[in-house]
């Protein structure tokens, strides 16, 4: 299929990865700004991914969910638009069904981010609706680490109200040496972009916090997201640092 876009960011992307997509997608009233084409190429690799189950053509899953619903399935034609929408709302239909309506109501409801990890960049993608938009000040505060490398002290501290940011940063006196630690909103389908070394990231998990570790140029970087917030850590510190700083951080 040619849809004049590339599409290919989604074949490296697991079930759950194309789940998450479909239900952030799902989960707008308006959607998330998928066209038709990639939201049918998403649906096919996520069909693709299960591999618990047999590969189904449209017609067939369409009839499959057919009887599942008690009913017959109607006879319709075979042009491909009619058969592309009742393929996507057949997948739309079976993904309330396994994941239940509880993803797709307008109660707050968090999923976990995507991360899309490339040669020269990482993406960080948000599938997380809320009511209420997230109170940065408070939460960098409340999840302002509790240890910082010795020497460093905090030398500014800056809130940015149109891009919904808390940026710290701190140095040791030197004028390379600084460390930059952010706070920052992302809303549903937003995606952020990280350049790196060709280096492979390192995960690491804290409080249940996914993040990515990389370096950048000569220094040393770490990216998660909680509650549509983007947390960022970077600075000429080592990897131990890096990882104690995050470790500081009372999420819970």
């Amino acid at each position: 299929m040619s849809t004049g876009r590339d599409l290919s960011l989604f074949d490296q992307m697991s079930e759950e990865e194309l789940a998450h997509i479909l239900r952030a997608d799902l989960a707008e009233s308006n959607g998330s700004g998928l066209d038709t084409d990639t939201l049918l190429y998403v649906m096919e690799l996520y069909a693709q991914r299960q591999t618990t189950k047999p590969p189904r053509s449209a017609r067939d899953s369409y009839a499959a969910f057919c009887r599942q619903q008690g009913v017959t399935a109607k006879k319709r034609d075979c042009r491909p638009k009619v058969w592309r929408q009742a393929w996507i709302i057949t997948a739309a239909m079976a993904l309330i069904l396994v994941l239940g309506p509880s993803a797709y109501s307008n109660k707050v409801t968090t999923w976990k981010p995507i991360y899309q990890h490339h040669r020269d960049y990482l993406v960080l993608v948000c599938n997380s609706g809320h009511e209420q938009p997230v109170d940065i000040p408070v939460l960098a505060q409340q999840w302002y680490p509790r240890w910082l490398p010795e020497g460093y002290e905090r030398v500014s501290e800056i809130w940015d109200d149109q891009e919904y940011i808390n940026f710290y940063q701190f140095s040791n006196g030197g004028e390379f040496d600084t460390l930059k630690i952010s706070f920052g909103a992302i809303t549903s389908g937003q995606r952020r972009h990280y350049f790196k070394n060709p280096e492979p990231t390192e995960r690491l998990e804290h409080d249940g916090v996914e993040f990515y570790l990389y370096t950048n140029m000569q220094r040393n970087c770490a990216v998660g997201c909680l509650d549509g917030v983007v947390i960022s850590v970077e600075g000429q510190i080592s990897r131990e640092e890096l990882i104690r700083i995050i470790q500081s951080m009372p999420f819970q």
